[in-house]
């Protein structure tokens, strides 16, 4: 009974780590999205400078 609990103790952290994985995965694509969808002022009065065609994108209402 004990070998049982035990194996499946580690089964559950195992599977947590795959998860805690996974999440930090998916937080750095949200991130990027974010940062891309809505840039700093720094980062707009750059994209002015450089003239990217990005300062004409809309937002979807």
């Amino acid at each position: 009974m004990a070998h049982k609990n035990r194996e499946a103790k580690q089964a559950y952290r195992d599977y947590l780590l795959g998860m805690a994985g996974e999440l930090q995965q998916v937080k750095a694509q949200q991130q990027a999205a974010l940062q891309y969808n809505f840039p700093t002022i720094d980062q707009l009065i750059e994209l002015v400078n450089q003239y990217d065609a990005r300062i004409y994108e809309r937002l979807s209402s």
